[in-house]
């Protein structure tokens, strides 16, 4: 019932290629947030695609993003246990996007996108024994793109090959 800070956040994206004067557009985009309670590196590898006088636009994308979240103590964990203490939770998000959109009318694309995303405990994203969960989104997209201002709006909904990897009697949803 009170407001608090979260996180602060900071974005940049370096074009490596662009996919308006080449033939794929080609980007990196690195996002670090730091708050009392919150750390995270974000890392994205952009791949884009246009077609028809770009007004048919494909990109996928792939992330890899680390999660630090202070938890409180627990007092009901065992005495000596890590959760009998504040610490740093670690996890790791690895997540591959797809998504297409087409510009039906001026400023306005319709679109559809589908993403796969897997976390993990700890910060060690290729160690399998560590997995907690993978989950499948998909939906479609709206967005509007004017001269000073775009908004896009996404409804995704959960596909049902989700595993919870952490919870070996939940395997799927």
């Amino acid at each position: 019932r009170k407001a608090r800070l979260e996180s602060v956040s900071a974005e940049a994206v370096w074009r490596i290629a662009s996919p308006y004067t080449g033939p794929v557009g080609v980007a990196l985009y690195v996002e670090p947030s730091i708050g009392p309670r919150t750390r995270e590196l974000e890392n994205k590898l952009i791949v884009q695609k246009n077609f028809l006088d770009d007004r048919l636009v494909f990109a996928a994308n792939a992330t890899l993003a680390y999660e630090w979240r202070k938890l409180p103590a627990d007092p009901g964990a065992p005495l000596g246990s890590p959760d009998a203490l504040a610490h740093w939770d670690k996890e790791t998000d690895v997540n591959f996007g797809l998504g297409g959109s087409y510009r039906f009318t001026s400023n306005w694309s319709l679109g559809a996108e589908i993403e796969n995303e897997h976390e993990f405990g700890g910060l060690n994203p290729f160690d399998g024994s560590t997995r907690t969960n993978e989950a499948w989104y998909a939906g479609p997209s709206l967005h509007y793109g004017g001269r000073h201002v775009f908004a896009t709006l996404t409804a995704f909904a959960q596909l049902p090959w989700a595993h919870d990897y952490a919870n070996r009697g939940a395997t799927s949803q």
